[in-house]
């Protein structure tokens, strides 16, 4: 079975939804692993360095393959703020945290935007290590628990291989993720830039 975790937020009003797979038994029950998922995010390094004008406000698990098990959602109340008091760049200016799976290739690379980091962060286009090391340390929440030293359950959802598209989708196991310095726009692919 194939799962879709999306962790909910709203930043300004805003809704920011960070996603990332997992590989689970066919016997799953996605609101188990919601509140798995929950338990482990809440009160972790998630939520560190970012503007307390963004908040965790649900974690939600969806069947992408087969696709037949109903959504689990654990709603966070209250919800989980930033812990940074100054002035947040923009909602659509990230950092990127750039997953690398068992497999070569597009089919063995993955991305999470993360937003909510301060201004003063950003120098000249790149995030300084005021970003990035919390940055690290919210991925290295998700990839202790559930990457190969955890579980071994997180991996890259592949839709499309060789230009053809993927019915079900197929999940490459993650063995590693660095953290981008580059300051990236949320939902456009920048010419010369990606992975």
């Amino acid at each position: 079975m194939l799962l879709k975790v999306t962790l909910v937020h709203t930043f300004n009003g805003m809704l920011v939804e960070n996603t990332f797979g997992m590989e689970s038994g066919d016997g799953t029950v996605p609101q188990d692993l919601a509140d798995s998922v929950a338990a482990t995010i809440s009160g972790s390094a998630w939520m560190s360095g970012r503007s307390n004008a963004m908040s965790l406000t649900r974690v939600r698990v969806e069947d992408a393959s087969p696709g037949l098990a109903a959504t689990g959602e654990v709603i966070l109340a209250p919800p989980e703020p930033g812990d940074d008091t100054g002035n947040a760049a923009p909602p659509l200016c990230a950092l990127v945290v750039q997953w690398r799976g068992l497999s070569k290739g597009k089919a063995g690379r993955g991305r999470m935007f993360l937003t909510g980091y301060p201004a003063s962060t950003a120098v000249a286009g790149f995030w300084t290590s005021d970003a990035q090391d919390p940055a690290s340390a919210a991925a290295s929440v998700i990839f202790d628990a559930y990457g190969p030293a955890g579980s071994g359950q997180l991996c890259i959802i592949n839709r499309v291989s060789a230009g053809v598209k993927l019915d079900p989708p197929v999940g490459t196991l993650i063995k590693a993720f660095t953290v981008d310095n580059v300051i990236r726009r949320i939902g456009r692919r920048e010419v010369g830039r990606g992975i």
